[in-house]
């Protein structure tokens, strides 16, 4: 059987990788929820957007370098955590590395939290010389942002899981009635109709439209 510590090693260099890929402002500030569709659809102007990144590069977070140090530490306890995990799958196991296991699963949830108060940190940075309701835009994007596929401005409010259900289900058949040159149900058109003019979402669409194109242009210069 493979020493713990191979195993440990082999496990280790993707992660390791992985982090250093991860190290550019632009990958930061996406990963903190201030990627420049957010920015735009939340109606922050271009030179609002070089203040943001500004806020964020000038945080005691990404200038201690808070964000390298918890995606470290996030890939070492993941490394043991699989490793382990791999081990007592194979009926291998010792005791205890049974229990060394159930202490690196703790170690790795711990390391999670501790990388999202990271992110937490430098996404509060960067909002905090923003009005009150860009800042609540941009907060409930960030805390959308796990739901994919959907436009942005839709992301821009809250919704039950059926909600969303619902929601996908309705742009999937508007999608494929537009590519099959069928007439859209008349309920699902109605219902895509209410969701698209709620004021949040209207709002954000009109920003994007107006404003995307300035502040990708903005956000690609002031992450470089």
């Amino acid at each position: 059987m493979r020493s713990l510590a191979r195993l440990l090693a082999i496990a280790f260099v993707p992660f390791v990788a992985a982090t250093a890929n991860a190290a550019t402002d632009a990958v930061t500030l996406l990963r903190s929820g201030l990627g420049a569709e957010a920015l735009a659809a939340s109606g922050v102007t271009p030179t609002e957007v070089t203040g943001v990144i500004a806020d964020v590069a000038g945080s005691s977070a990404e200038t201690n370098g808070d964000l390298a140090t918890a995606d470290a530490a996030f890939a070492s306890a993941k490394a043991t955590s699989d490793a382990l995990a791999r081990l007592v799958r194979s009926g291998n196991a010792s005791a205890q590395e049974k229990a060394d296991y159930q202490s690196a699963k703790t170690a790795l949830a711990q390391a999670v939290t501790s990388r999202q108060a990271v992110l937490d940190a430098l996404f509060a940075a960067g909002i905090t010389d923003l009005s009150a309701p860009k800042q609540a835009t941009l907060t409930q994007l960030r805390a959308n942002n796990t739901r994919s596929g959907f436009p942005v401005e839709l992301l821009v409010v809250s919704r039950t899981d059926t909600d969303w259900i619902d929601l996908r289900e309705a742009l999937q058949h508007e999608k494929v009635c537009i590519k099959d040159g069928e007439t859209i149900h008349p309920t699902v058109s109605a219902q895509l109709a209410a969701w698209r003019s709620a004021s949040a979402v209207a709002n954000a669409k009109a920003n994007l439209d107006s404003s995307l194109v300035a502040v990708m242009a903005a956000w690609d210069s002031a992450a470089d």
